[in-house]
C-alpha cells in the first residue's frame, strides 16, 4: 500500500498550535502520519483513506466563524490519491467537513442518500464511493481535523465496531501529534535565549555550519553581522541590572521587527553582543540591512513603559547605539581552511574583529570586514 504525505516542512504549518515553531530536530511527522494510516488500514481494510487537518493560522482568524475554515489533505492512500494531496476542502461541504464541524463520528449506511456527500473528489479520482468512516481528531479541547476511510474491502459497509476502532486510531493520532509538538517545542527551547527570545549561541554554531556547507555548494555568498551595544554599561550603572535586562529584551524585539521579511538568523551571542546570519546575501546587500539596524537602534527609545511586574519606565533615548562588523564568506576570502569548522571560526573571528574596529572608530559605526579598515560607515 502506497501512502502519500506532504513533506515535513509543509506539514508543520498545520501543526503550529503552540507559540513556538516546530524544529528540525523533532519527530518526522510525515512518517508518523504514514504509520497511522498503515495501522488503521490493517485493522479496517479499505480502498482509500486520508488524514485532513485544519490550518491553525486561518483557524485563529476565524475563531468565531469556524465555517470559514478549510481542511487540507496531509496524508492519503488509494488509487490516484496523490492528485488530492495538499488540496483543501471547505468545511461546509462533504462528510469530512460535517464531521469536523459537528465533532461527531460518521458511518455510512447508504452514501447515495447522504446530502452531505461531496462527489467532487470521486470525480477527480474517477472513484465510486460506496461507504465511509470518518471521525474527528481532537487536540487538547479543539478539533483539528479528521481521519477518514473509504470503501470497506470485502463488503459494502463498515460496522459499528470498526467505527469504534477508527475512533481509537483518531485518539492515537491526537496523541502522536501532541507528542511531536511537545518534542519539537522542547527542542526549540534549547535553541532560544530566555531573555530575548532570539536564537542562542548553540543554535548559532549549528546553523552557521549548515549555512557555510550550503553556500559552498550553491556558490552564493553568505554574510555575517556582529553587533555590540554601545554604552550599555551606562544603563546598568544608572538604572540597575534589572533595567539592563529589560533593555536587552527590547533590543531583541527591535531586531526581530527591523529584520522582519529578511531570511535572517538573529542570535543573542552573549551579554550585549548579537549576531545575524544572512544566507545568500553579498556584502553590498548586507550593508543595507546593517544600516537599517543601526538607524533603528539609534532612534529607539527604550523602557518607555512600565514592565508587567511594575518596574518603572525610564524613556531612555540617545544612549544605546550599536557598532556592527560585517564579514562575507567569499568576499573576505574565508574559504579554503583545512576543515569546515576552521572556516567557520575564521568567519566568526572576521566579523567579530570588524565589529571591534567599528567600536574603535567612535561607536555607532559599521565596518565592512576586518581587512578593510577604511571601508566603514559612520552615523549620518
Amino acid at each position: 500500500m502506497k501512502i502519500h504525505t506532504l513533506k515535513k516542512g509543509p506539514i508543520e504549518k498545520f501543526l503550529r498550535r503552540m507559540k513556538s515553531k516546530s524544529s528540525r530536530g523533532g519527530p518526522q511527522i510525515d512518517e508518523v502520519l504514514r504509520d497511522i494510516l498503515v495501522k488503521a488500514n490493517e485493522f479496517v481494510p479499505s480502498e482509500a483513506g486520508s488524514i485532513l487537518l485544519d490550518e491553525p493560522h486561518r483557524k485563529s482568524e476565524n475563531i468565531h466563524d469556524p465555517k470559514r475554515n478549510l481542511l487540507h489533505f496531509v496524508a492519503c492512500f488509494g488509487p490516484g490519491s496523490d492528485k488530492i494531496l495538499g488540496t483543501a476542502l471547505p468545511v461546509t461541504s462533504g462528510v469530512a467537513g460535517k464531521t469536523y464541524l459537528a465533532g461527531t463520528s460518521y458511518i455510512s449506511t447508504d452514501i447515495s442518500a447522504n446530502t452531505s456527500f461531496n462527489k467532487e473528489i470521486d470525480g477527480r479520482l474517477n472513484r465510486n464511493t460506496r461507504s465511509i468512516l470518518c471521525v474527528p481528531i481532537v487536540l487538547g479541547r479543539s478539533i483539528c481535523g479528521v481521519i477518514e476511510l473509504v470503501n470497506r474491502k470485502g463488503r459494502i459497509n463498515y460496522t459499528k465496531d470498526e467505527l469504534k476502532l477508527l475512533e481509537i486510531f483518531a485518539g492515537y493520532t491526537s496523541t502522536l501529534i501532541q507528542n511531536a509538538l511537545d518534542a519539537n517545542r522542547n527542542e526549540e527551547l534549547t535553541r532560544r535565549d530566555d531573555l530575548t527570545g532570539l536564537f542562542n549561541d548553540r543554535y548559532f554554531h549549528q546553523q552557521l555550519s549548515e549555512e557555510i556547507r550550503r553556500t559552498k555548494k550553491t556558490r552564493k555568498d553568505i554574510t555575517l553581522l556582529f553587533l555590540d551595544l554601545d554604552n550599555f554599561k551606562q544603563i546598568n550603572d544608572t538604572y540597575g541590572h534589572l533595567a539592563g535586562s529589560r533593555t536587552l529584551s527590547e533590543v531583541g524585539a527591535l531586531l526581530k521587527e527591523t529584520l522582519k521579511g529578511e531570511n535572517a538568523g538573529i542570535v543573542r551571542y552573549g551579554g550585549d553582543e548579537f549576531a545575524v546570519i544572512l544566507p545568500g546575501k553579498a556584502r553590498v546587500d548586507a550593508v543595507v540591512v546593517a544600516e537599517r539596524v543601526r538607524k533603528a537602534m539609534e532612534a529607539a527609545v527604550f523602557l518607555k513603559h512600565k514592565s508587567k511586574r511594575g518596574e518603572q519606565a525610564y524613556n531612555i533615548a540617545g544612549v544605546i547605539t550599536c557598532s556592527i562588523g560585517i564579514a562575507s564568506f567569499f568576499e573576505d576570502g574565508l574559504e579554503g581552511g583545512s576543515s569546515l569548522e576552521e572556516e567557520k571560526i575564521s568567519f566568526i573571528r572576521s566579523a567579530d574583529r570588524a565589529m571591534y574596529i567599528a567600536k574603535e572608530k567612535g561607536k555607532n559605526f559599521i565596518c565592512l570586514g576586518e581587512k578593510s579598515e577604511m571601508s566603514y560607515l559612520s552615523s549620518m
